[in-house]
């Protein structure tokens, strides 16, 4: 990857688990936390249909990932 690419990805990994990250940051960044705001401690997921989170949850079980994160 380029220079810029891994400054584009370095920053939205460092960045991904802080609630929100501005746009400023960067698109890579904002859709990232986004995506780990949900995914990760459940932020805005009463914005999601609760079939789409029952089915999420049935197909990808998450057993001992809370647990796990914290003390990672």
């Amino acid at each position: 990857m380029s220079t810029a690419a891994t400054e584009t990805l370095q920053t939205a990994i460092t960045m991904h688990y802080s609630p929100d990250v501005p746009l400023a940051a960067g698109p890579v960044a904002y859709l990232l936390s986004a995506g780990a705001g949900v995914d990760v401690v459940g932020m805005r997921c009463w914005d999601l249909p609760p079939s789409i989170l029952a089915e999420a949850v049935r197909d990808y079980p998450r057993e001992g990932f809370k647990a796990y994160f914290a003390q990672a």
